[in-house]
């Protein structure tokens, strides 16, 4: 009777509490979509397995599997992530498509082209509404060309030709170099040609012309002279300097009287310039100048030799040609800037006194604003590497009282940079309350060279505090601050207490001080309409919860479908993909949505076109610590962390450093393209590109795979682990990215300091210069993120 009274209620137990392994709560889901977001894969992964072990059906059912080999293969795991891949395609999970995408992915990644092949077939075929069809004919496209199947290449991408924009470009080059390989010359010509038209200088004209070569040095025809200078200005946009060359030089043996001649001998002198071969530039500049020497080529062609032999470290040639050339060209509109040229070139072979009797020379015989600034400033900063503080801060202090706001293609000076340097030579002379004062007076903020000294006042404020002698009166401004805050904020005068309180964050690390003075901002930002924010809400989106046993799976593959399934997994790089297809919403709530799940699915240049123009009316001034996270993260997002982790940090790279560059770069564009030729998230130039290429031992590396963003980021880390090796600072490496590695060792050399402000001030390009200011304040911001995101997870773990 016993044995069976406990037989029963065995039974009845099982009835009514099935076995937990059944099930997936929603806990476990919330922890591992947390642990994902956090980029912790190894935790994910172990998550995974057990509720592989727990719950098997409602692993499959809720999709889990598909994120398994997500993650797996993120974490190069790729035989494994294949097995699993292969069976989400076999139960004909909605995420089948996907899954058959990753495939070929891993098939290409191991050379396995026919595999590649076959799965992205049938991702087209079982899947024609995919989003990702496009991109999987293209990349199907590009296998049969590298396999030698052109037929079916032409085939594949002609569907691809007859769209618009980039993506029909790119299908009709690929189509030609087919119909070439195929024999079919008169059609691959009429292809590549139709590339060419109208002036068109991309990477699809540039493919095009190589070929175009090709068929006609084996035909052996004989071009015209407008051909040729296409074909030249084409690579030399392109910064395919060699190829240009045959061109320029085929119009200057074959057609002695074009009226291209000159451009063709100066644009020979600017290659062999940019590829830092002086001597053979110099023999074009020459040239030019000798035969067309009343002609905008010819004039310049004389007077930048002089800049070669500068870089030549030749100094007294330099200087003889910046003499011959302001007696040749008296009215010319380089005469300014070979005065500063001059002083550039005696300031680089150590010859001070020289370089100052040439920038009073500018100051008191050139008629230009901008030429008088830029001596002075020359004259301040020669004082300033001479460490004659006194005579660089009667220079600077001459350079308040001017009008800075000229324009100039070589380095100026700005308000916040002269009011700083003022502070600096002031810190020298021992005038410590005078440098605290002016230090104060530069503000912190996000953007711009006014930001970015500012934040380096403060920087130099922290110092004074540790100083004996100047410790005790940055205490005093403190309290004083400290007591203006409170008060003002008292009486609910809400711009003293911002001001005030601004100035307290500045002066000190503690952490209570700190607290008190952002809850007093807070207060503050409330009552000035200036700082309201817009407010959005974030529309939710995806699966919210795991699917019980009882529920059965979705099995469309409908987008809204696969944007629910891939949302609910975290996977928003696909999700936000998905649902953009889904949804056609104006509202402003729906287009903020869509940026925060682009930021989070490694799609941040969609993030930041949302995010600029909101905060183009929010004060530059604005606590970061007081935006919303999610708001911030739009301005300043933080993708690629994988590529990041794999490549940046082995190296010794910071990869907030990489971000920096990158939004400042593409603003995380991966298909960006500048004028000068620089392809990718990074924007890389051809010659470094296949330099680098060659150090990491890459054979099959073509340009186009800078697009990659990983591609990106390992070229970018390898050359930024350079960089950082010789040059230290972030702001001396920033100076090299943008303006060469030769013009920061001249920017170092000239300082004869490694204090970091007496570098960036020699910085020689105002381009370069303004680079560094957003560079490093992107810096500063992103630290301050991740420490937030640092503190916000340390926080969050039990």
């Amino acid at each position: 009777m016993g044995s069976r009274l406990f037989i029963l209620a065995f039974i009845l137990l099982l009835a009514f509490c099935p076995p937990a392994s059944t099930q997936i709560r929603p806990q476990q889901h919330a922890q591992l979509r947390a642990a994902l977001a956090r980029h912790e894969l190894e935790a994910v992964e172990q998550s995974l397995r057990r509720l592989e072990k727990t719950a098997p059906l409602a692993f499959v059912n809720n999709n889990y599997d598909y994120l398994l080999a997500r993650v797996l293969e993120r974490r190069e795991a790729r035989a494994e992530a294949k097995l699993i891949y292969q069976k989400v395609v076999a139960r004909k999970s909605p995420l089948a498509g996907y899954a058959l995408f990753h495939l070929a992915e891993i098939a290409r990644a191991s050379g396995q082209f026919a595999e590649e092949q076959s799965l992205l077939r049938r991702l087209t075929k079982e899947h024609p509404s995919h989003v990702w069809r496009e991109r999987a004919l293209r990349r199907l496209g590009a296998s049969y060309l590298k396999t030698g199947q052109y037929e079916e290449a032409i085939a594949t991408l002609k569907p691809l030709s007859g769209t618009s924009g980039l993506l029909a470009r790119d299908a009709l080059a690929k189509i030609g170099q087919a119909q070439l390989a195929l024999k079919q010359t008169a059609a691959a010509r009429a292809t590549f040609e139709s590339l060419i038209r109208n002036g068109a200088v991309d990477d699809a004209a540039l493919r095009a012309i190589a070929k175009l070569d090709q068929i006609d040095e084996a035909t052996q025809a004989t071009l015209t002279e407008a051909e040729h200078l296409r074909r030249a200005r084409i690579y030399q946009t392109n910064r395919h300097f060699a190829q240009a060359r045959k061109h320029w030089l085929a119009i200057i043996d074959r057609f002695p009287q074009s009226a291209r001649r000159a451009e063709a001998l100066f644009q020979l002198g600017r290659g062999y310039f940019l590829e830092d071969n002086f001597q053979e530039a110099i023999r074009f500049y020459e040239r030019v100048h000798k035969e067309f020497p009343q002609t905008d080529e010819g004039e310049q062609g004389f007077y930048f030799v002089g800049h070669c032999y500068q870089y030549l470290n030749e100094a007294d040639r330099a200087i003889a040609r910046y003499e011959e050339f302001l007696k040749a060209y008296p009215q010319s509109k380089y005469v300014g800037t070979c005065h500063l040229n001059a002083i550039d070139t005696l300031r680089s072979a150590g010859r001070d006194q020289e370089a100052l009797n040439w920038a009073a020379r500018a100051q008191a015989n050139v008629n230009d604003k901008f030429i008088k600034v830029t001596a002075l400033f020359h004259q301040a900063r020669i004082h300033l590497a001479q460490e004659n503080y006194a005579a660089a801060l009667a220079d600077f202090t001459r350079l308040s009282s001017m009008n800075l706001n000229v324009s100039g293609a070589v380095a100026t000076t700005n308000p916040a940079e002269v009011t700083f340097m003022r502070a600096y030579c002031l810190e020298k002379l021992g005038r410590f309350a005078e440098a605290a004062d002016l230090y104060l007076a530069l503000p912190e903020g996000r953007s711009s060279a006014r930001s970015y000294y500012g934040y380096r006042a403060s920087e130099r404020l922290r110092a004074l505090s540790t100083n004996l002698r100047a410790k005790n009166l940055i205490a005093d401004r403190l309290s004083r601050y400290l007591a203006q805050a409170r008060q003002a904020h008292k009486q609910g005068n809400a711009v003293a207490a911002k001001a005030a309180a601004n100035q307290v964050l500045r002066l000190t690390d503690n952490p209570q001080t700190r607290e008190e003075m952002l809850k007093l901002l807070r207060a503050a930002y409330a009552k000035l309409p200036d700082y309201q924010l817009p407010s959005f809400t974030l529309i939710a989106a995806g699966r919210t919860a795991p699917l019980s046993e009882g529920q059965s799976p979705a099995t469309d593959t409908s987008h809204r479908t696969l944007a629910n399934e891939l949302l609910f997994l975290g996977l928003y790089d696909e999700g936000a993909v998905e649902l953009a297809a889904a949804t056609s919403d104006p509202s402003r709530d729906w287009a903020y949505s869509m940026a925060v799940y682009s930021a989070r699915g490694d799609q941040a240049s969609q993030s930041i076109r949302f995010a600029e123009p909101l905060f183009n009316s929010v004060p530059d001034d604005y606590r970061l610590e007081l935006l919303p996270r999610e708001l911030a993260l739009l301005l300043y997002p933080m993708p690629y962390r994988d590529a990041l982790a794999r490549y940046a940090v082995p190296r010794g790279v910071d990869p907030l450093f990489v971000l920096a560059l990158a939004r400042q770069e593409s603003r995380f564009d991966p298909t960006a393209k500048s004028p000068a030729a620089a392809r990718g998230l990074l924007q890389f130039i051809p010659s470094t590109a296949e330099e680098i290429a060659a150090q990491l031992k890459l054979s099959d590396f073509e340009l186009d795979d800078l697009y990659d963003p990983k591609v990106a980021i390992l070229f970018g880390s390898h050359y930024l682990q350079k960089l950082f090796a010789e040059l230290g600072t972030p702001q001396a490496v920033a100076a090299a990215y943008n303006g060469s590695e030769a013009s920061a060792r001249r920017s170092l050399a000239r300082a004869r300091s490694n204090e970091i402000d007496r570098v960036v001030i020699e910085i020689g390009k105002k381009e370069t210069k303004e680079y560094v200011f957003i560079v490093m304040n992107n810096f500063w911001i992103y630290q301050a993120l991740s420490r937030e995101e640092d503190s916000g997870q340390r926080a969050a773990r039990p």
